[in-house]
């Protein structure tokens, strides 16, 4: 993360999922569903990077995360997990979605119902047998 090409004002994406995951010893995931992006992380650094994407503050200090800083910081930018204070997500994946109108690729869409669900809904899956 060299600081000299990056902007100064990062604020967390609106699309971030936190996800803590016992299996890890108190570390977790965090998935951006706007890039698709999933990065997991250790117990230390997931606590840290819990709290600076949960951070009140109008901006993201990337100083919360000590001697980790610049790798986090920078797989957190690389994955779209932080993006630029100006910058507008859903204007963004407007103009996505319109131009994919016109594209000849489909466009990926992520639908995340609930963190419960076991995908054994008879109504969500044809041809599924009831017991």
């Amino acid at each position: 993360m060299d600081c000299r090409h990056q902007p100064t004002h990062w604020k967390p994406s609106k699309y971030n999922w936190i996800l803590p995951i016992d299996a890890m010893g108190g570390g977790g995931a965090i998935y951006n569903a706007y890039t698709g992006a999933c990065l997991d992380f250790g117990e230390n650094d997931f606590r840290r990077i819990k709290a600076l994407l949960n951070s009140t503050q109008d901006t993201i200090d990337f100083h919360l995360l000590g001697d980790s800083a610049i790798p986090l910081g920078g797989a957190l930018i690389a994955g779209g997990m932080v993006v630029e204070y100006g910058f507008d997500e859903l204007a963004d994946l407007e103009k996505r979605i319109n131009s994919k109108k016109i594209d000849e690729f489909p466009l990926v869409l992520t639908i995340t119902p609930t963190f419960s669900c076991n995908l054994g809904c008879s109504y969500c899956f044809v041809g599924k047998k009831k017991v």
